[in-house]
């Protein structure tokens, strides 16, 4: 699930050599009336499986622009390690960046019967809320609500007279900056965000004689950044499963330099040398 926005530290959270599981929770999305639910998969470097050092990950989703209202449901993916055998992954740090787009195309016609000026402003809110599965901690910081806007644009038309109009503009980005434990980013599985807009078209002037035409169409936003840690250092799960496997079959691993069976060192001694390869 991941620089745009001031990350979000808290606690580390470990898994150990986990493969990859997203689940997309759509039918519930579409019960709830969400149009177009979106979700995407976070990319990360191939080099977090299997090179110490620190890592990030990035899950870019964008809904489908659609006509105005918007109401739609956004899923993000959890953070689940990849690390290869011997490594292991620690998330230490998420940021979530919310916003959105607006594009609005169409005509202007001047119904009076005196020339007219005027002028023009298209604006939009986009509200974040938390849906199924958002962690605690970034669920108080919602609604989020991040908002753009044209300004005014000025406008002269004859009696009569008709003008193309075309617009667009990004809302946000709007950064979460979250405090405490990432336990809650942690998969496997996803969590959702509801976004939904809220877009005014005003006129300034122009006698209350003027006439639209137009098509407005929004669309959502939500990056996940997520970052890490990769140790070379194996894990525990690796290391008592070679521990179980000599204690209960010592004499199978006579050709083995760390047997336990060589009398020159300690079964201790062995083990500790095996374990720490």
């Amino acid at each position: 699930m991941l620089a745009a926005a001031a990350a979000v530290h808290g606690a580390g959270a470990t898994i150990m050599q986990l493969k990859h599981l997203s689940t997309i929770g759509i039918a519930s999305a579409l019960a709830l009336g969400m149009a177009n639910p979106a979700y995407a998969a976070p990319l990360c470097p191939t080099a977090s499986e299997n090179t110490v050092g620190n890592w990030q990950c990035i899950e870019t989703v964008q809904t489908s622009a659609s006509p105005t209202e918007l109401v739609v449901a956004i899923f993000l993916d959890k953070w689940v390690s990849t690390a290869a055998p011997g490594f292991v992954q620690t998330l230490t740090g998420v940021t979530i960046t919310l916003g959105g787009s607006i594009d609005s195309t169409g005509s202007i016609t001047n119904h009076s019967a005196q020339t007219q000026s005027f002028t023009v402003t298209l604006s939009s809110d986009f509200t974040y809320t938390a849906g199924p599965g958002t962690p605690a901690n970034l669920a108080s910081h919602l609604p989020l609500i991040a908002s753009g806007t044209t300004g005014a644009e000025p406008f002269s038309l004859a009696p009569g007279a008709s003008t193309s109009y075309s617009a667009n503009f990004s809302v946000g980005p709007s950064p979460l900056t979250i405090a405490g434990t990432l336990v809650g980013f942690v998969g496997p599985g996803t969590f959702q965000l509801d976004a939904t807009t809220a877009t005014q078209f005003a006129f300034a002037g122009g006698g209350g004689n003027l006439q639209t035409n137009l098509t407005t169409l929004a669309a959502a936003r939500a990056v996940a950044f997520s970052a890490g840690g990769v140790d070379g250092r194996r894990s525990p799960e690796h290391s008592r499963a070679i521990r179980t496997l000599l204690l209960r079959h010592p004499r199978q691993h006579r050709g083995c330099p760390y047997s336990l069976t060589r009398r020159s060192q300690s079964p201790l001694s062995n083990l500790r040398h095996l374990v720490q390869r």
